[in-house]
């Protein structure tokens, strides 16, 4: 969600013609709220129990710490999610990785 946020606040920025009718009077509140809701989901898969003290969950959290304080910085916001773009790749990784670690074989479902 917080790369969906990302990936639309940039295509109002670059592509101003195209774009220009999603900034209406509700656009900065939704853009933060979903940034809020994103984060915070990122930072709760990192909190989980079997990854908690794992190298990766601390990194996932810290990249959701970011993006949940990234509204704060007001129009100095593109500062941190230039940070959040270049690490996504690390995160979704390990999210990824822990998804696949966590999937229930089929067998085991219908017995």
């Amino acid at each position: 969600m917080v790369l969906l946020v990302i990936f639309t606040v940039c295509l109002v920025l670059f592509a101003k013609e195209q774009f220009s009718w999603l900034v209406g009077s509700m656009f900065l509140p939704a853009i933060g709220g979903m940034i809020f809701v994103g984060a915070l989901a990122v930072l709760l898969a990192a909190l989980m129990p079997p990854y908690r003290k794992t190298g990766p969950a601390i990194g996932v959290a810290i990249w959701a710490l970011i993006a949940l304080t990234s509204p704060l910085f007001g129009l100095m916001f593109l500062m941190p999610w230039s940070l959040l773009l270049l690490t996504a790749p690390l995160v979704l990784l390990a999210l990824f990785t822990w998804w696949k670690q966590t999937a229930v074989p089929a067998e085991t479902l219908s017995s």
